[in-house]
């Protein structure tokens, strides 16, 4: 059993989906989930986007597939909020699309945990400010903390104002909104 945040969810087929996991132990990984979509599946609800879970993958032929997924951690307070649920997606999209398969990293994953745990829990109000310090922390994972952009920023409001002003432009621009989310 791998831990895992489940990333994102992709349809391929009628009743099929492909899981983007982020693993404590495999780094990136990809699978296959069959059956997903049917009414009277189980795992569809343990693979929200967002969820942290011990998922069983096995290799495969053709790649890896999700056999089962068991919930650890669960954050309700994200799905009943737009604003919440965009801001995680934003930052779990960014992680997607710039972690590699087979190249686990514990400092990721600890991040994107606490990011989770913190989203669920603050103010709502506070969303934009935590999109900004994750968008930080993000950039000082990747390296660019000491020498880079990251430690550029000196904290002044016009800095908060630009980075503020990125965010906003990507959440509007990039983010779809997410299927679990009703008005």
């Amino acid at each position: 059993m791998l831990t895992a945040i489940v990333l994102a969810r992709e349809d391929i087929r009628e009743y099929d989906q492909r899981i983007t996991l982020y693993t404590h132990e495999r780094g990136l990984v990809v699978a296959h989930a069959t059956g997903v979509k049917k009414i009277a599946s189980k795992q569809s609800p343990r693979l929200e986007p967002g969820m942290l879970v011990h998922a069983e993958v096995v290799r495969a032929g053709s790649g890896d597939k999700l056999v089962a997924a068991e919930p650890i951690a669960h954050y309700p307070q994200i799905r009943r909020s737009y604003r919440r649920a965009l801001v995680v997606q934003y930052v779990l999209g960014l992680a997607a699309s710039t972690a590699f398969p087979g190249q686990p990293d514990r400092a990721l994953f600890d991040f994107l945990r606490i990011f989770l745990g913190v989203a669920a829990r603050i103010p709502e109000q506070a969303m934009n400010t935590l999109c900004v310090r994750a968008l930080w922390r993000f950039m000082a994972l990747l390296g660019y903390g000491h020498n880079g952009i990251a430690s550029s920023l000196s904290g002044t409001r016009n800095d908060i104002r630009a980075w503020e002003q990125f965010a906003t432009y990507h959440l509007e621009r990039e983010i779809t909104v997410p299927p679990y989310v009703t008005f």
